[in-house]
């Protein structure tokens, strides 16, 4: 720093230096928090999906209960013929 001190160029560009060096760590900061945002609607975006997901699987096993056909399921739904097959093979089991 004592170079820095005794030559006026070189004090300005250590300023600039210093200066740079803050707004690269903001940005690398700005970056982290905005790729931990986008994680985070990430993750509460599949948890929605996997509870819509589960939301139809519970409609479908109480349709079944009703005796209503796989068809009917399959359209109020959205589920696969395959997947309501599957599920009514389950309670078939219990």
């Amino acid at each position: 720093m004592s170079i820095a001190q005794s030559a006026p160029a070189i004090k300005k560009a250590t300023g600039t230096v210093i200066r740079l060096s803050g707004r690269e760590r903001d940005r690398v900061i700005a970056s982290y928090v905005e790729k931990a945002r986008k994680d985070m609607a990430s993750a509460l975006d599949e948890g929605i999906e996997i509870g819509r997901q589960e939301e139809k699987f519970t409609i479908a096993r109480n349709l079944l209960r009703a005796k209503i056909t796989h068809d009917v399921i399959v359209v109020a739904t959205g589920l696969s013929l395959s997947e309501i097959n599957k599920l009514a093979a389950e309670q078939d089991e219990d």
